[in-house]
């Protein structure tokens, strides 16, 4: 579960401390994982967090707060401004994506990441 929040925690720390989130040369978002040191595109990772919890919302039939991540992630990828309210409402629905996280398996936590992957790769074929 840490893996899972504490990098988009981190993306948050960093907009609420500057304001601003860090870029690469192109002025992409970015975020450097605690876990590895490696760099990695902001807007995706929130987005595939949001992905995985849409298809969690698919499958339990209960509704997950997902809007106000795909919120930050739109505005990280088109370069608009977030703001301090983007960022308390992306929070607040981490602390209930989080909540909601301590009743999975491990096994059903696998099959979300597994479901993940495959409509990512679905979408790169496509594109």
């Amino acid at each position: 579960m840490r893996n899972v929040f504490l990098p988009l925690e981190e993306i948050l720390n960093q907009m609420e401390a500057s304001g601003l989130s860090d870029v690469d040369q192109r002025g992409t978002p970015i975020f450097q994982s605690t876990k590895d040191s490696c760099w990695y595109t902001s807007a995706p990772a929130i987005n595939g967090v949001a992905d995985a919890y849409e298809i969690h919302a698919k499958r339990s039939g209960r509704p997950m707060p997902i809007e106000a991540l795909r919120r930050v992630a739109n505005k990280l990828h088109y370069g608009c401004m977030v703001f301090a309210s983007d960022v308390v409402a992306m929070r607040a629905a981490l602390d209930t994506l989080r909540a909601e996280t301590m009743g999975m398996t491990e096994d059903y936590a696998h099959s979300l990441l597994q479901a993940v992957c495959i409509q990512i790769e679905l979408e790169r074929i496509s594109a």
